[in-house]
């Protein structure tokens, strides 16, 4: 699991990567831009994020992966401890808002909910994107799914038979690795449904 970075501080940087050193591969970054200038080449993480950045701080830096739908889950950490600020950025999706001096201990279990979240967050990403691999037959089965119809109704509906409905209620399941009922979900998430 990758976790990156980002502080200002040459120490803290150092800390940190010496504490998660043989747990997570960790890689540093000075300042928000320059984690940013090379986002798109990095596989999915947790960035650990100091809140008081120089130039754009770690509240902008979370609004700017959110926009760019990065798969990356965020924890920061900050010297000043503002509640405002951490219900604001916790509101926002960080996963923890950690006061520096950290303990290790906090830390680490800050970073294993973030791994975990990471995990659901690249599971449904996954599912979401297999949606698109669906034929237009099978959306429209998965549609009529959702209404709670039963095969025969479906089968109607659709001019086809009920075994190739459930012909096609099984590729469904099939291609997106989940149950019926999480596969309804997932089309709802997804907008087809």
């Amino acid at each position: 699991m990758y976790v990156y970075l980002v502080d200002d501080d040459p120490l803290v940087l150092a800390s940190l990567q010496a504490t998660l050193a043989g747990r997570y591969e960790t890689r540093a970054f000075e300042t928000a831009e320059a984690l940013l200038a090379v986002i798109d080449a990095l596989p999915p993480g947790v960035a650990l994020i100091d809140m008081a950045l120089p130039g754009m701080d770690g509240a902008a830096l979370q609004a700017e992966l959110t926009d760019r739908q990065v798969a990356m889950v965020i924890v920061f950490l900050t010297g000043q401890g503002n509640i405002a600020l951490a219900v604001d950025a916790m509101r926002r999706g960080a996963v923890d808002f950690l006061c520096k001096p950290l303990r290790r201990a906090d830390l680490l279990t800050a970073l294993d909910r973030a791994t975990d979240q990471l995990s659901d967050l690249l599971d449904q990403r996954r599912r979401t994107g297999a949606i698109s691999r669906l034929s237009d037959r099978e959306r429209e089965v998965l549609r009529n799914l959702a209404t709670g119809a039963p095969s025969k109704v479906i089968a109607h509906r659709l001019g086809i038979s009920s075994r190739t409905v459930e012909m096609h209620r099984a590729h469904i399941c099939e291609k997106l690795g989940v149950p019926t009922a999480a596969a309804i979900a997932l089309g709802c998430a997804a907008g087809l449904v």
